[in-house]
């Protein structure tokens, strides 16, 4: 069985003629415990509640509890479910006839799975009135405990998953102290009277739009990167991409044939995704306002036609050893951080509504300067701290697509910037590249196991490779290592690997970095190319 299918790609890119939240009613033949069971049409949305949804909407705090239905009953995952706007609600079979026949979606486990809760600071005593749950880390106390309480609890909301915090509300553009749990998240309205100081967020709602936004856009739900309106997990399979001849040029240099031709090698690998980079002086640099976008834009074009995602790293080649100013990570307010943010503008704008772009890798590697310098404190803390900022413009210019930041060792994911904040913080989905010669002998699903503990997002293996030169047993070997990692990420149901890379590079024919390819600059396989196919 192929694990990595590319039958997941075109579900990322189909656009969906209609917001979810105007499907029609699903063609179900679910039978329901009880027949005959009551209607109610709801004008305020066009929506039928009936039999146990109705049920449970009536007997668990109706309209303040739920709000209206904004679908009708659809099969989702296997069940029956009908969204409201603050939750949504589940029909389990199994379970007919008891009190959790119907149950409410783990909506919050899946919308911050893109989101890392920092646990509770400590372990209140017993006397504080304050609640702590060691399955999850966080604690629950004042109003929120005793609404938790009220409204049914752990089996009705699950465990807290988050402590409390500030979030500005996407309904109102008001700032509340909300917390989230499995299933549910509370916001605190002070200005409301008893008993409504306390109100479920409208995650139904935001589940709704996130589903019609993976209908064109790559998502985060669940730790797992998901495309289409039935969120399905996609597993990304492919190369870090520069044409055979073109290593590390600009893509206005890459010949249309000769792409054209590479292109179709990776699909018929098997390939879904190619990672691609866009250099700080690329699209004619900042003299040009980075305005030359006309090769990437024919690349697109190509990838698109092939059945590939794009993951696109900036910055590449910007600050590395032995250009001056490598050490330069510019602070707020400069000049320099002026000109790196025209870059982001210049580079995302015209392309954040395409569906081909997976998403945007902030940076390349930026612990792969010196050993020395990565752990060298000041350095470290400026380089996160700018990392962050630029994380945070990326967002501001495209809502649409995640983001990531490929790192050269995954430990160095967990070393902190500034106010302790790490790479962890920044991403949505982790990035980790796996050269054995960076991990003393430590395979890649150890790697990826010890990273699962610390993070609930998806995690990439964004570069692996082994080059032939230099090892009479070089084919063999690069087959062998590749087939392991790719076992690896399998195992530990990581979201993708990304091979480094299709071809070799004859132009870098003196040395190990022309020779990472799984086909050979004649176009001929290595046994490598074959193993990557069958997985």
């Amino acid at each position: 069985m192929k694990l990595f299918a590319r039958s997941y790609v075109w579900c990322g890119i189909i656009v969906a003629l209609i917001c979810l939240s105007e499907i029609p009613s699903a063609h179900v033949d679910t039978v329901y415990a009880e027949e005959g069971s009551a209607t109610r049409f709801v004008s305020e949305t066009g929506r039928t509640m009936r039999g146990p949804f109705l049920h449970y909407w009536e007997s668990h705090g109706a309209l303040p509890s739920f709000g209206h239905p904004i679908t009708d009953e659809i099969e989702e995952g296997g069940l029956l479910v009908q969204y409201f706007e603050r939750a949504r609600l589940e029909y389990h079979p199994e379970n007919a006839g008891s009190e959790y026949e119907v149950l409410l979606g783990h909506l919050g486990l899946q919308l911050t799975s893109a989101r890392d809760f920092p646990p509770a600071t400590f372990i209140p005593p017993a006397s504080s009135g304050i609640n702590y749950f060691a399955e999850t880390r966080h604690s629950l106390g004042g109003e929120f405990l005793d609404y938790w309480r009220l409204q049914g609890g752990l089996e009705r909301f699950g465990y807290p998953i988050s402590e409390e915090l500030s979030e500005t509300s996407t309904t109102d553009r008001r700032t509340y102290t909300v917390q989230y749990f499995e299933r549910a998240r509370f916001e605190f309205h002070p200005d409301n009277v008893e008993p409504y100081r306390v109100l479920l967020g409208q995650l139904g709602r935001e589940m709704l739009r996130l589903r019609d936004k993976a209908s064109r856009f790559v998502q985060v739900v669940d730790g797992q990167l998901v495309s289409g309106q039935s969120l399905t997990p996609l597993k990304l399979k492919g190369f870090n991409y520069f044409p055979r001849d073109y290593g590390w040029t600009d893509f206005g240099a890459w010949p249309t044939d000769r792409v054209e031709h590479e292109l179709e090698q990776a699909e018929r690998l098997g390939a879904n995704t190619l990672r691609v980079f866009i250099r700080y002086d690329a699209f004619g640099g900042a003299a040009e306002g980075w305005r030359k976008q006309e090769g990437f834009a024919n690349f697109v074009r190509m990838a698109k036609a092939h059945g590939l995602y794009l993951l696109v790293s900036l910055f590449d080649g910007s600050r590395k050893v032995p250009q001056t100013g490598w050490d330069n990570w510019p602070a707020p307010g400069t000049p320099e951080d002026a000109q790196d943010k025209a870059y982001l503008a210049a580079v995302i704008t015209p392309w954040k509504n395409e569906t081909t772009i997976l998403g945007w890798d902030v940076y390349n590697e930026p612990d792969h300067v010196t050993e020395l310098e990565w752990r060298w404190d000041e350095h470290r803390a400026n380089r996160v701290y700018w990392l962050a900022r630029m994380a945070t413009e990326v967002r501001r210019l495209d809502p649409n697509h995640p983001l990531t930041v490929g790192v050269a060792i995954a430990d160095s994911n967990l070393l902190p910037g500034r106010g302790g904040m790490n790479m962890l913080d920044i991403v949505d989905f982790v990035s980790v590249h796996y050269y054995k010669r960076n991990y003393g002998g430590k395979s890649a699903a150890s790697v990826l196991r010890d990273l699962k503990k610390l993070t609930r997002k998806p995690i990439l293996i964004e570069e692996a490779g082994e080059s032939t030169l230099d090892n009479p047993d070089g084919d063999a070997e690069q087959a062998r290592f590749l087939a392991q990692v790719m076992r690896d990420a399998i195992e530990t149901d990581t979201s993708g690997v990304l091979i480094w890379t299709l071809y070799d590079f004859p132009t870098h024919s003196t040395n190990s970095e022309g020779y990472y390819g799984v086909l050979r600059a004649d176009d001929t396989p290595k046994p490598a190319a074959a193993i990557f196919s069958q997985h």
